[in-house]
């Protein structure tokens, strides 16, 4: 794997945040589409942190983005964070929130002026019984966020997973 370096050799990370929405025992996942990245799998809401955002502005963002709900920064909270080696390393941070108003439902966004639905897909799922096709991130961050762990990681050799 050929990983990005700054100029002094440090690595660099790609930053991004997932929201575990839940209401009672069920957690909101959205089917990814039209993406090329694990389009067909189920997933949290999310994306990479931009320029000057915060965890909290990022994921109230996303949240108003592809759900359409509005979350405000302050009824976050970070519950668990995966360090994820696969084709680049990245830190992804997983934050549950309070409260939001507005009813979930997929949002189109326009690229190269071509409306296009990221998600096919939104259902609640029973924490207890979640999709097999979920991607092992996002499995292993609600695992985590309900026992309590606040760190585990994916595709290292000594990794500290959850998975089983």
């Amino acid at each position: 794997m050929n990983i990005n370096k700054d100029n002094k050799g440090r690595t660099l990370y790609c930053v991004a945040a997932d929201l575990i929405l839940t209401k009672g025992n069920k957690v909101l996942l959205q089917r990814r589409a039209n993406t090329g990245w694990n389009d067909g799998k189920w997933n949290l809401v999310g994306g990479h942190i931009e320029d000057e955002e915060t965890l909290e502005q990022c994921i109230a963002r996303e949240a108003k983005e592809e759900l359409g709900i509005e979350i405000k920064p302050e009824d976050t909270k970070i519950v668990h964070c995966i360090q994820y080696k696969s084709n680049r390393l990245t830190m992804q941070f997983y934050l549950t929130c309070s409260a939001w108003n507005g009813t979930p439902s997929i949002q189109p966004e326009v690229e190269n002026n071509q409306v296009v639905y990221k998600a096919d897909k939104l259902e609640w799922f029973d924490i207890d019984n979640l999709p097999e096709d979920l991607i092992p991130t996002a499995r292993q961050a609600i695992k985590a966020s309900l026992s309590g762990n606040s760190f585990s990681s994916l595709g290292f050799s000594d990794e500290k997973t959850l998975l089983p």
